[in-house]
């Protein structure tokens, strides 16, 4: 007795369309909490994300009135301030505290 398998439905162009990318994307772009998600997701990019990253590249590039201490030009890439910080006498205790919190 052979077992009898239905047929698979065959696509159609509109069952495609539904399924592909470029639709369900517009259908997500109507939601009102994806706009909502997508602007404060630009907004807090902006306002935390790009104030970080400023901060880390300063950390590495030497500014303007420190050119003769760090021995290079402004703007230009540098550990002079990353080995001032952990040479220091007081970066002991950052490491002291480093070691506790872990």
């Amino acid at each position: 007795m052979a077992l009898l398998t239905p047929q698979r439905e065959r696509s159609t162009p509109a069952a495609e369309e539904k399924n592909s990318l470029g639709y369900r994307t517009k259908i997500i772009l109507r939601h009102p909490a994806t706009l909502l998600g997508v602007l404060l997701l630009l907004v807090f990019g902006y306002l935390i994300v790009a104030p970080v990253i400023s901060l880390l590249l300063g950390a590495v590039q030497v500014g303007f009135g420190d050119e003769a201490k760090a021995g290079a030009g402004a703007g230009s890439l540098t550990g002079y301030y990353l080995d001032r910080v952990f040479s220091s006498p007081v970066s002991g205790l950052f490491r002291i505290q480093g070691v506790n919190a872990i």
